[in-house]
This record gives structure tokens, sequence and C-alpha cells, in this order.
């Protein structure tokens, strides 16, 4: 043991000295074996050894990645399943022939906010908005990945918020809640959708949210609920890796559109300009391609790529 004392031995080296330690006994009773021999045996213990432990390695990084996306879906799953639940409130309170006129609360009157001219125009929705800032703040207390809830009717745009948010909107002005990406893809899609990222008119940052549309009782469309998601907040919490440096993981839509990384920034666009992000479907490189193709046919599997110049694993 004194031989070794006072050596720092790297994860290579602690490989190859168990591999021949392992061997010794057997390479001390064959006193002909040559030195070309011992150093063919040195290799092959010591690849043999590396590849076990590369297999082990994947192994977990397949895991890992397979775990977090389970948190993932079933965070994501939980919180739509709230915002149908909310459209289905809101549906059931419309039917009521009379809003209830004794609920205070600012809401937004598109597309120039709570001016009197506007709040009298569109009364009976205003008053039918308000009543859903209570439903909209017990869901958002719930969840802390949630920034902020909303329901916004066709009717004047009329938008009640589960905070306030008024006077951040002021400057904005124009803002018409039925031109927002949220609001039409829910119209269009006539069901839950999940937006793609964009710029939050409220924060200024990236956002995702979860939108439904909801329906009177002839199938009318009525408006939307929605429920806006920070990207740096899903990243600090839902896609935190204890991996350092290292690693990191992203969030892609299913059409190979990056939602959640790092390094997505607003890069000073404003919330009125369309993000234009990454989609990894667009790589010249084949094998790169073919490995993001697995991943958003919602394929498990990891690979070894060359990717930005860079040799990484991806796992998913």
């Amino acid at each position: 043991m004194g031989l070794f004392r006072g050596i720092r031995l790297s994860i290579r080296t602690k490989v190859l000295l168990l591999a021949l330690g392992l061997a010794l006994v057997p390479l001390l009773s064959v006193s002909a074996l040559g030195l070309s021999t011992l150093r063919t045996a040195r290799d092959t213990a010591t690849d043999t050894s590396i590849a076990a432990l590369r297999e082990q390695a994947e192994q977990n990084l397949a895991k890992r990645a397979a775990d977090k996306a389970k948190l993932y879906n079933a965070t994501l799953e939980d919180i739509q399943r709230q915002v149908e639940g909310v459209a289905t409130n809101v549906t059931s309170l419309l039917a009521a022939s009379q809003a209830p006129s004794n609920i205070s609360g600012r809401v937004w009157v598109s597309p120039n906010g709570p001016l009197p001219e506007a709040l009298a125009q569109h009364s009976q929705s205003v008053a039918r908005a308000r009543q859903f800032i209570p439903i909209l703040s017990t869901v958002v207390q719930r969840y802390k990945l949630l920034s902020l809830g909303y329901v916004a009717l066709d009717d004047g745009g009329v938008i009640a918020f589960d905070h306030d948010i008024i006077d951040k909107l002021m400057p904005h002005r124009p803002f018409d809640a039925r031109t927002r990406p949220w609001y039409t893809s829910a119209r269009v899609a006539a069901h839950t959708v999940w937006v793609d990222t964009y710029i939050d008119a409220n924060t200024g940052k990236l956002t995702t949210t979860c939108a439904a549309p909801f329906y009177d009782q002839r199938d009318n469309f009525m408006g939307v609920v929605g429920f806006d998601l920070l990207l740096d907040t899903i990243q600090q919490d839902l896609l935190k890796l204890d991996m350092g440096a290292a690693g990191y993981a992203f969030l892609v839509n299913g059409e190979g559109q990056v939602l959640v990384r790092p390094d997505l920034q607003a890069n000073g666009q404003r919330w009125n300009e369309p993000f234009n992000g990454e989609n990894l479907l667009t790589t010249n490189d084949d094998t790169v391609r073919a490995a993001f193709e697995r991943m958003v046919r919602h394929q498990q599997g990891v690979d070894r790529l060359i990717y930005k110049g860079e040799s990484v694993y991806l796992a998913y």
C-alpha cells in the first residue's frame, strides 16, 4: 500500500488497477507471458471496464430522463385538468340567467382597458368576468408553477385575472386578448392546447400557456380560460438536474420546437412580436435529426451524438 500512498488516481487509472488486480494471480502463474501480450491484456481489460462503466452511465441517464419526463408529464397533465375544470365552472356560471352585481374587482376591457365608457358598454360581461376572479386565484395559489390565470370573454375582450395586473397592461395599449396566441390557438383548435413559447405582455418573459375554450349551451364560442407558466420557473423547478455544468434538460413540442432550455431568452423582443425559437428537426445532420425525430415521436432511448461540435449524450 505504501507504493500508492499520496497518489490521486483518475477514474481511468482506477479502472485499470482494478482490472489488473483481479488478473494478478493467473498472471503470476504464467512466467513466460511476454510484454506485448501483457499490454494487450491490459488494454482489453481497460476497454472492457470502460465499456461497462459507459453502459451503466447510459442506463442511469436513461432512467433519469424517463423519471424526469414522468414528473413533467404528470405535473402538466394535472394543470391541464385544472384548466379544463375552470372552463367547466365558467360555462356553468355563464348559464345562469343573471350575473351577480355585488362582486368587485378590476377587469380589462379590450383594447384600452377599464375606461368608464367601455365598462358601461360591456357591463354584463364585466359583471360575469368579476365572478371568475376567486376561482382563478384558488388555482394559481395551489400551483407554484403558475404565474397567472385568466378568463377572456369574446364579448368586448373582457378579461378577469387571478390578481390585478391592469396597471401593468396600461402601457401596452391597445391590448386585445382576442389577438394573443393563447386565445387564437384555443379558439381555432376548439379544445385544450399548450401554446408554443411567446413573450408575456405582463412580465416580458418567455411563457407558455395552457388554454381551453368554453361555449354556451348552444355550443356558441364564448371565450378562453388560460393559465401561464413562465419558462424560467419551469426550468428552475421542474427540469432542474443535479448534473452541474455537465448537462441540462430541455423541453420540445411535437413539432420539434424548443420550448424550454437554460439559454432560451427573449433577447429584447417585444410582447407583440412573434418569438422565433429553435426547431431541432431543421438540423442538416441526418444522425442528429433522426435522434430528435425519435424523441418527438415519444420513443425512449439514449444516443451519443456530435451536436454543435461537441460529443454529447441525448436521453429522451
